[in-house]
């Protein structure tokens, strides 16, 4: 009986480290970080690289966390609807910076 207390109260921390580490990708508010990019107007190409290499990151850390997630962590779903709003606001973010630097549009 002790034994399967412990092996409860393992998979309870496990799930909650899973769960946490999903949370992680929510916590940095990435468009706040946009936000402020338009708001002191630093549309550069370079900002653009730096802010791609999370989005990046973002889209190659996820799908491991997932694979890890034998309890099926109910937060994973959110930060993937996180990812998600945030690409677009990149996207968009791009956008701005292309016409900021006077081109028409992103190259094919």
């Amino acid at each position: 009986m002790q034994n399967f207390i412990l092996s409860l109260a393992s998979l309870s921390f496990i799930r909650r480290g899973i769960e946490g580490e999903v949370n992680q990708g929510q916590c940095r508010d990435f468009h706040s970080e946009l936000s402020e990019e338009r708001k002191i107007n630093n549309l550069t190409f370079a900002e653009l690289e730096e802010n791609e290499a999370e989005l990046t990151k973002l889209r190659y850390w996820l799908p491991k966390i997932r694979d890890r997630d034998l309890f099926d962590a109910p937060k994973y779903s959110q930060a993937t609807e996180a990812l998600k709003a945030y690409e677009l606001d990149f996207q968009l973010f791009s956008q701005q910076i292309y016409q900021a630097q006077g081109i028409d549009s992103e190259p094919l």
